[in-house]
């Protein structure tokens, strides 16, 4: 059983219960599956991740998109866009 309330939840609010293991590792491909479709968020920091536990997985949405860019993204732009 998850310790936390199954709502909607920022990122950067996660209790230090959660297992962040699985988040990080759920969150990367999360991340991956949107740069190979040529998403790049460009302001991907944690206020602008919402998560939610769903069907005992995590789930993300992005928020603020006003700086989204559809484009092809090599592996140097990949990694800028994750710090």
């Amino acid at each position: 059983m998850v310790p936390y309330n199954l709502g909607d939840f920022l990122y950067r609010g996660l209790s230090s219960e959660t297992n962040t293991t699985v988040l990080l590792e759920e969150l990367a491909r999360f991340t991956v599956e949107k740069h190979n479709k040529g998403i790049n968020h460009l302001d991907f920091y944690p206020g602008n991740i919402l998560v939610r536990f769903i069907e005992n997985k995590f789930a993300f949405t992005l928020v603020d998109l006003n700086r989204i860019k559809f484009m092809s993204l090599n592996r140097q732009i990949r990694k800028k866009g994750l710090v």
